[in-house]
Formats: structure tokens, C-alpha cells, sequence
């Protein structure tokens, strides 16, 4: 199995995701991972924190990289950036985003991104284990938890968690040096990929290039949403019936 973990902040979420990547490389024998961060000289001292902990291989895009809005354009170029490595590397089997909290300022990389590589998607991933075919999640939606589960390749974004962060190890350390560390330069940034998408028939989402990508938490999260409504509904019911009285 294959690993690719994006760092923006080293913040919980994106700890979250390299524990878990590390979690399941202990438990499925021939798992790699690799890291990628983009950005200045701090994002490639991260680099190396992750590779101590993770081991793996590291690929790092220089900052620069802008829109005309002047902010960075995570989806295109996290699509961008990964289609390169995958030229070096190879197809990656998952893929683990840590959600980033407002007060960092980032502009985290969102579903576009998964839509683009045609791949499944899960959001507020708390715990997350794999198998050959399938990856398992317990999720967090309008604080309620779900198991689900989705076939391979995945985007994973990670959430907060109370999970605590290996430390690295001795020979991690001395083994994370810069020449761990490919360089990504000139990307060449395009419009994402999307297409027009149609519903099949066992309720997944067909692209028109043959490639079926399947949010597994479309159906629950419409669910969640009649529920939240069906609250919200009952909530000024019972407010209006107070005024009146």
C-alpha cells in the first residue's frame, strides 16, 4: 500500500493524518509512505520532523505559488504536485489531509481535490484503518459519530484528536536530512479536472472518463441534514407556540 500525507501546518489535524499513516504501515507489512508540504524554509523543518517520525520519502514545492487573489490554491495544487510524484512513484492507494483551525489562516484543501483524482472522500476522520481493497473510518458529522467505509483509492481529511504523536525515533532523526527531500519545482497549475458527473445506478457518482468515484457520506450526510432540519423546524414550532402564549 501506498501513502501520501499533505502537511500545511504540522496542527493536530495533519498530526492526526501521519499517526494514522504510521498506524497503518505497522500493521499492514509493505506499506510506504510519503510526505509533502509546500511553502518556505519552516514547511521543509516540518519535512524533516515527519520523516523522523514516519521514515518514508519526502517531496517539498517551494513557496510562490499564488492565484490572482494572492492566495495559495491548495486543490490545484495539491493535483498538480501529486501527479508529478506519481510520475516518480507511482499511484497512491490513500491519501490523509489534516483539516486546518481557522486561526491558522491556511487555506486547506477541500473535496475539489478528490473530485479531480476521481478518488472516494471521507471528512472528520477521527480513526481510520485500511485493508487491500477497502478503508475503514469512524467519522464525525454535526457531532454524531459514524463507521464507514469506502473502496481504495480515498482522500481522508482529518480532524482533531486526543490521539498523542510517536515521538522520533534516534535513527528517524539522523535519517531525516535534506537529501531525504526531492524538490517539486515548476508546477504547472490548471484548472481542476471536473467533469460533468451523473448518478449511477448503485448510487455512486459516474465521471465521464470511466472513473467512478463514490462519496460514501453523501446518502448519511443528507440523512444528518433532514434531521438537523426536522430540529430546526420543531425549534421555532415551539418557539412561535411561546410568543403566542
Amino acid at each position: 500500500m501506498r501513502i501520501l500525507v499533505y502537511l500545511q501546518s504540522f496542527q493536530a489535524g495533519d498530526r492526526h493524518a501521519l499517526e494514522t499513516a504510521a498506524a497503518i504501515r505497522d500493521a499492514q507489512k509493505g506499506t510506504e509512505i510519503t510526505v509533502l508540504a509546500a511553502g518556505g524554509w519552516r514547511k521543509k523543518r516540518m519535512l524533516k520532523e515527519a520523516l523522523a517520525i514516519s521514515g518514508g520519502r519526502a517531496w517539498f514545492a517551494p513557496a510562490g505559488i499564488e492565484d490572482e487573489a494572492g492566495a495559495e490554491p491548495q486543490d490545484e495544487m495539491l493535483y498538480a504536485a501529486v501527479r508529478k510524484i506519481e510520475e516518480t512513484e507511482g499511484k497512491f492507494d490513500l491519501i490523509l489531509i489534516g483539516e486546518q483551525p481557522e486561526e491558522t489562516g491556511l487555506f486547506p484543501a477541500g473535496p475539489g481535490f478528490a473530485e479531480a483524482m476521481g478518488y472516494s472522500q471521507m471528512s472528520g476522520v477521527e480513526t481510520a484503518s485500511a485493508g487491500c481493497k477497502t478503508v475503514t473510518a469512524v467519522t464525525v458529522f454535526y457531532g454524531r459519530q459514524r463507521i464507514l467505509s469506502a473502496g481504495l483509492p480515498c482522500v481522508l481529511f482529518f480532524g482533531k484528536s486526543g490521539a498523542s504523536l510517536r515521538h522520533p525515533t534516534v535513527a528517524g532523526i539522523l535519517g531525516a536530512t535534506d537529501n531525504k527531500i526531492d524538490m517539486l519545482q515548476c508546477l504547472s497549475l490548471r484548472p481542476l479536472p471536473l467533469k460533468v458527473c451523473r448518478t449511477s445506478k448503485n448510487g455512486g457518482i459516474g465521471r465521464k472518463d470511466g472513473i467512478l468515484r463514490r462519496d460514501c457520506q453523501t446518502q448519511q450526510a443528507l440523512e444528518d441534514l433532514c434531521l438537523f432540519l426536522e430540529a430546526h423546524e420543531v425549534f421555532h414550532r415551539e418557539a412561535d407556540h411561546g410568543e403566542q402564549q
